[in-house]
């Protein structure tokens, strides 16, 4: 019902505020841009000598994902009804709290940016999603942003960016039309300023539950700082032969 509201409403807004229209119009093109590319670390593919990037949409392969039923110790291990449950991650969005975990390069924050991009797609389609703002935050960013200022993540979203988006934020944020994509926990390395970075995203979910909410870390040293409350977890699985024959194709 709630959904349903707001889709109503803003799409009132939107109708009746051509300015408004105008910079959510720019700022899908600015998610469009940042994320369109598929980002390589270490080597640079090339064609007859000249470097050449390749785009996320024509390289992505939708992972499987699990639900976890319980978080430790076991969370590396397979089981029968892990195995059960498994399906693809992009049918995850309907959530409005959850952590994806996942092995070091397994994917999360190449999924994270896909999401961003599948959000600002939606938006002239009848999806329930049409309306959402995404926004991607490094919490390692976030991280060091606290320990200068001692300030929340609410001011980090909406202060931090200093760009032409500020309004965006400010008022996706408090009018629960944002899905906050918040990548690496497992990267705040110091253990107290990690748990201090989970309690301040808990305060954000509790003071703007509405909000959607995906945040992804490594399975290692995850249990020192788990999210809990309205938190559903999920684990991103390896590669399996028919992925691994699409990926290569699509490569």
């Amino acid at each position: 019902e709630f959904d349903d509201l707001r889709k109503i409403i803003y799409t009132y807004v939107v109708a009746s505020n051509i300015e408004y229209k105008k910079s959510i119009m720019d700022y899908d093109s600015y998610i469009k841009n940042k994320f369109k590319y598929l980002e390589l670390r270490g080597f640079s593919p090339k064609i007859s000598g000249k470097e050449i990037q390749m785009e996320l949409d024509d390289i992505f392969v939708p992972l499987a994902i699990n639900k976890q039923q319980k978080i430790v110790p076991n969370i590396w291990e397979d089981s029968s009804e892990e195995t059960e449950n498994t399906f693809k991650s992009v049918d995850i969005l309907n959530h409005r709290a959850l952590v994806i975990l996942g092995d070091p390069g397994s994917g999360k924050s190449t999924l994270l940016k896909y999401f961003a991009t599948q959000i600002v797609a939606f938006r002239n389609s009848e999806h329930f999603l049409k309306n959402i703002i995404p926004v991607f935050i490094r919490l390692a960013d976030y991280s060091d942003f606290y320990n200068k200022h001692k300030k929340s993540i609410y001011e980090f979203i909406v202060n931090h960016f200093d760009n032409q988006y500020h309004h965006i934020y400010k008022e996706s944020l408090e009018y629960s039309n944002m899905l906050i994509l918040l990548d690496g926990l497992d990267e705040v390395v110091e253990t107290p300023l990690r748990l201090k970075v989970t309690e301040q995203v808990l305060d954000l979910v509790a003071r703007y539950p509405n909000n959607r909410y995906i945040v992804t870390s490594r399975i290692v040293g995850y249990q020192e700082s788990k999210l809990g409350g309205a938190f559903v977890h999920y684990k991103l699985l390896p590669f399996r032969k028919e992925e691994i024959q699409l990926f290569s194709k699509q490569w």
